[in-house]
């Protein structure tokens, strides 16, 4: 159960640019402490490269999305990773689920982007 006094303390003025280094250092821990999220950036940039190669412009744009969308999913896995530890330190068979959704919706975005991939490679090819 969450005490009151476990919450942060309430702030009155919005401020963006806090917020934007919440964000980044949000991103920063991310890339720290899972190194997937640096593979998948690093498809990306192949996947680009090979779109500008083959002159297959119209790919480029998806593959900014997809790794967006994969990146994103991989970040949202792992603070519900993060999340689930720190409320349920032990093992639970209901933890495991939820961990395993998380980590299947990383795995539905990676598949569909390897979807443009393939489409791409056909394109190429023919």
């Amino acid at each position: 159960m969450i005490n009151s006094h476990m919450l942060p303390k309430k702030v009155n003025k919005y401020n963006a640019l806090s917020s934007v280094g919440y964000a980044v250092n949000g991103l920063k821990e991310a890339l720290k402490s899972e190194p997937n999220i640096l593979w998948q950036l690093l498809i990306g940039l192949v996947a680009v490269g090979i779109s500008i190669i083959a002159e297959e412009y119209v790919f480029i744009p998806l593959h900014i999305v997809f790794v967006g969308l994969v990146v994103s999913t991989e970040i949202m896995n792992t603070s519900f990773e993060y999340l689930c530890d720190l409320v349920q330190p032990k093992y639970s068979e209901k933890v495991k689920s939820i961990k395993d959704i998380a980590a299947g919706a990383v795995l539905f975005s990676a598949l569909s982007w390897l979807v443009v991939i393939l489409v791409e490679m056909v394109v190429i090819v023919l």
